[in-house]
Order: structure tokens, then C-alpha cells, then sequence
């Protein structure tokens, strides 16, 4: 996932929820050897937050887009 991509939100007390990830910064050593566990910077209706890979799913609207 990258800047800019649509998401929704899973797992946690936003589920549900669309947002758009704003920053996904370099990861650190266990987000490199578990991507679910990266971190990435979402924002929603209640501000810009930080969620990892595993709560996020790419929203459909944006599965015909190039990756």
C-alpha cells in the first residue's frame, strides 16, 4: 500500500471506517520481515492516525488501480 491509496479499516475500534493512508514510513526491521506489521498513517473522520498493515484492508474502489 502507498500514499494516497483508499482503505478501510479492520480489527480494531474504527472497523468499518474509510480512510486514506497520508504517510507509510520506512519500516523498521520487523515491519520489513512482517508486512502486516508496518506501520502507516490513515486519515479519517476523527484525524490522522497511525494503524498497522493488518488493520487495513485497499478499499475495492481502488483495486483497479496500478499498483
Amino acid at each position: 500500500m502507498k500514499v494516497g491509496d483508499l482503505v478501510a479499516l479492520k480489527l480494531c475500534g474504527d472497523a468499518g471506517k474509510i480512510g486514506m493512508i497520508t504517510d507509510a514510513p520506512n519500516p523498521s526491521y520487523l515491519g520489513k520481515k512482517s508486512p502486516e506489521l508496518r506501520l502507516y498513517w490513515v486519515l479519517t473522520d476523527k484525524g490522522n492516525q497511525c494503524y498497522s498493515g493488518n488493520q487495513l484492508i485497499r478499499h475495492r474502489w481502488m483495486e483497479n488501480e496500478s499498483i
